[in-house]
This record gives structure tokens, sequence and C-alpha cells, in this order.
């Protein structure tokens, strides 16, 4: 992340932002059906707060408090000079202390200007998000294949165990996901699944972990390590 120099008064007003800002409800219902590329069929039902929902809420905060936020797109090159696309996010305050956030964007199999423009507005919502801290409604599961069960009194954060022996050689081909008979993530492997994908769930998963003060299981973590690993293989993560 880049900063100015000294971000004390930033800090402190997005502190203040974040006592005023309300819980975003997910007021948006979206059903699902399909086959993904990988050949398997998938039906899901899931509600979001669209990007335009959570900017009328924050706006009018952000302007009290002297704080205003914008996103650009953008591109560097990997070590091993692939082309990685990038969502900037500033957060920026009235004393000309900011902040300055990179998130992944991964555009690859997109070819119409449509879908295009929908996967951008996607990413730039978890962004935009992730930069203020905002708070959703219930756990951000709007994505193909999740499967976080959504219990009355709490939400359950993803599970994972190792159904098959690593093979050293090729860990991420070896790696199965058992996140529980109801979950479409079960009997996967990483590849199965696309990279922002696998970057939400994780972050889905310390998000809840830590707002609800869980230590999380030894086969979470190790999911988690494995995911991160995975993406920086595949240079998804230059950061």
């Amino acid at each position: 992340m880049k900063t100015s120099d000294q971000t004390n008064e930033l800090d402190a007003a997005l502190s203040e932002f974040m006592g005023l800002m309300p819980m975003v409800k997910k007021d948006v219902a979206v059903s699902m059906k399909g086959t993904s590329k990988s050949g398997k069929e998938f039906n899901v039902n899931y509600e979001y707060a669209p990007l335009e929902s959570i900017q009328t809420i924050a706006n009018p905060i952000l302007s009290k408090l002297g704080l205003n936020i914008s996103q650009d797109i953008g591109f560097e090159f990997s070590p091993t000079n692939t082309i990685l696309h990038l969502i900037y996010t500033r957060v920026a305050h009235k004393s000309g202390q900011y902040k300055v956030s990179k998130w992944p964007l991964d555009m690859s199999g997109v070819t119409k200007e449509q879908d295009r423009g929908s996967k951008i507005t996607f990413n730039k919502r978890y962004a935009y998000v992730a930069a203020l801290n905002i708070a959703l409604s219930d756990e951000d599961i709007d994505a193909v294949g999740v499967g976080v069960e959504q219990p009355k009194t709490q939400s359950k954060a993803v599970s994972t165990v190792i159904d098959t022996v690593i093979d050293p050689q090729n860990p991420f081909d070896s790696y199965v996901i058992n996140a529980g008979p109801k979950s479409k993530l079960t009997g996967t492997k990483l590849k199965d699944h696309t990279p922002q994908f696998l970057l939400q769930t994780v972050e889905s998963s310390e998000k809840w972990h830590k707002e609800n003060n869980r230590e999380m299981h030894k086969n979470t973590k190790e999911f988690s390590e494995m995911v991160y690993a995975y993406l920086k293989h595949i240079d998804f993560l230059p950061f």
C-alpha cells in the first residue's frame, strides 16, 4: 500500500467514519444457473449490495469528515513480465494525507464489453468496501460456489481439509478441497476456480474469524496458505 508521509489525520477520520457508517443491507437478489468452464453445473441464489447503494450511504459521511475516495484502472508488470490489471483505490483526507491500495483484476477470458464492465464494477465494489472497512449485513458470499451456510444466529465460515496426499512435485494440483457436503467447493481443486474467487473466499473466511474473535482451524489456515501460495505461483498476487 502506498501512503503519504503522514497518515494520522486520515486514520483519525477513517476511524470516525467506521463509527458513523451503518451496516449496509444486501438488497438485490440474484439467481444463477448454468455450467462452469470446467463443465460443472451450478445453481446459486444470493443477495448483495450494489456499489451504488453502498456509495449512496457512504458518500455523505465521507464528505462530512473531509474524506474522499476514488478508483482507477491500471496495470503493472509482474517479475515475469506478465501484465497485471489492477484497481487503484485512493482514500484521501482534506489535509492532503492519503492511502492507495491495489486490488487485482482478473480479465482473462473476458471478450465482451458488457462482461468487462460488469467484472470491473464487481471488483470495484470489493475494493471500495475493503478500503473503507465497510460491514455488510451478512457474510459476503456473492460469487459462484462459495457454499457458506448462514445460520440465524451467526454466519459459518468455510472449513477445509485435505482429502488427498499432497504431491510435493505438484502440490496445487493434488490439493482437494472439502468444505462440507453442501458446498460447491468440495471435491474441487484450486485450478477449478478463478483466482479472484479464491481470493474472495479466503478473505471472507479471515474476516469472519476476525470479527467473531475465533481462532482459525488448522485446516482452514492451511487452505488459506495454499490459496495465497497458488495465487503467487500464477502471478496473480504481485504484492
